[in-house]
């Protein structure tokens, strides 16, 4: 489970950095990027509460 929990953080901090760097590189303006970032943190911020909760319950 905590390879899961992992993944979550993986997730929220690559869409972080996607949208770090489309800032940098000018992608501003492209809406597809910046939704993909968006979806990509959501579904890694709820892929981490679960896995915690899971987690929590199997102690």
């Amino acid at each position: 489970m905590n390879i899961i929990k992992n993944l979550g953080l993986a997730l929220i901090f690559i869409g972080a950095v996607v949208l770090f760097l489309s800032y940098f590189q000018g992608w501003v303006n492209n809406n597809a990027i910046t939704a993909g970032s968006l979806v990509a943190m959501i579904i890694g911020w709820i892929v981490y509460i679960v896995a915690g909760k899971k987690c929590l319950e199997n102690k």
